[in-house]
């Protein structure tokens, strides 16, 4: 993991930009530095988001640093990973049925890495129309890899055991972890959502 993660990016006039960093930070605050350079008079406000912001800003991040998605009859899995270190794996179910995924994380050597969901294999079942923020990796020191493995499944009917696994209600992160609709991640219009 990087102690410094830094970031440029070039901004159109006329709009409006929100910085959100993502975190899943435990314990003390960690300082971040934002600089804006321009000519012209930039207005900068703190701001504080909802929790349907927060997790779209996970989810356009999801999306913008995902390479290829993988597809399965109508439903989606991104894999992204920032320059930190971090990867974070979110589904869309845009199909018609159940749409199970099940995720595989193995380290390797001395790598240790910080799972959200507490454990490195997680078993969850989307409904159509539905999405959910899977996992989230974080190293967490030491040196070595890791490699992922994925299994998915397609079903017609709701499943009649638990829907996730581990059990949401146990994460330390569970609103993160929560099914939400697909629409709910839409930005209004005149807002941008920057992929860092």
């Amino acid at each position: 993991c990087r102690a410094v993660v830094s970031a440029d990016c070039w901004l159109k006039p006329g709009l409006s930009y929100f910085l959100l960093p993502l975190s899943l930070l435990e314990g003390p605050e960690v300082p971040a530095v934002f600089s804006c350079f321009s000519r012209k008079t930039v207005q900068i406000q703190e701001h504080s988001f909802s929790d349907s912001a927060v997790l779209a800003a996970w989810a356009a991040f999801i999306r913008s640093n995902s390479k290829a998605p993988d597809d399965f009859h109508g439903a989606k899995v991104y894999m992204a990973k920032s320059h930190g270190g971090m990867v974070v794996c979110m589904a869309e179910n845009r199909g018609r049925g159940f749409f199970q995924v099940k995720l595989d994380f193995q380290q390797f050597e001395a790598c240790r890495l910080h799972f959200s969901r507490g454990s490195g294999h997680t078993e969850d079942w989307l409904a159509p129309g539905q999405a959910q923020i899977l996992q989230v990796v974080i190293p967490a020191g030491g040196s070595g890899g890791w490699r992922s493995s994925q299994h998915y499944e397609m079903r017609f009917m709701k499943p009649h055991h638990a829907l996730h696994s581990p059990d949401l209600a146990v994460c330390k992160c569970s609103e993160l972890h929560q099914s939400f609709a697909l629409e709910q991640t839409r930005t209004s219009q005149g807002a941008k959502w920057l992929p860092w």
